[in-house]
């Protein structure tokens, strides 16, 4: 991405991956969520990332986010498609907002043992799917991870779980 284009990060919770990128990458951010809490905090956020008018929040759901056809640069989704109610429709909504050759930078949480599709899911969508990034030992590092929390031996609470590979997918045009 250059500096000034923008960057769409779809189920962007309060703003992390995404603040982070576009104060990495000098881009504007269009941050979209289904929590007005989590819009309303990411919006309080951004200053501290971002000057005010590079970053904008909204509640919107993944297969309806109310952007314009073609208008990013690139769409981040960080562990958020597996909110939308239909994981299809939220794949080709990201298709139809990307500018023809740019970029949906996925990541997807499954339960252990579950079988991805995002091969399948990418082409109902009109996406060809790049990359798979496979890390089978994975969950096992997670559970590693979390294991303290989740026996109380470190205070406070954490979300228990095995992120999934990050995908890199691509509009044809």
């Amino acid at each position: 991405m250059a500096p000034g284009q923008l960057l769409v990060d779809a189920g962007c919770g309060t703003g992390g991956v995404g603040l982070w990128l576009a104060r990495a990458l000098s881009v504007h951010l269009a941050g979209l969520d289904l929590s007005a809490a989590a819009v309303q905090h990411a919006t309080a956020r951004a200053t501290a990332f971002v000057p005010a008018q590079r970053a904008a929040f909204r509640v919107a759901a993944l297969e309806a986010t109310g952007l314009p056809d073609r208008c990013a640069h690139a769409v981040v989704c960080v562990d958020a498609l597996g909110f939308a109610t239909d994981r299809t429709a939220a794949l080709r909504e990201f298709g139809r907002i990307l500018a023809p050759g740019r970029r949906l930078a996925l990541t997807r949480a499954l339960r252990q043992g579950a079988a991805p599709d995002y091969e399948e899911h990418a082409r109902a969508a009109g996406l060809v799917l790049e990359h798979v990034d496979e890390r089978p030992d994975e969950p096992a590092t997670w559970e590693r991870v979390f294991r303290p929390y989740d026996s109380g031996a470190i205070g406070g609470s954490c979300p228990s779980g095995s992120p999934q590979p990050p995908l890199r997918m691509s509009r044809h045009h």
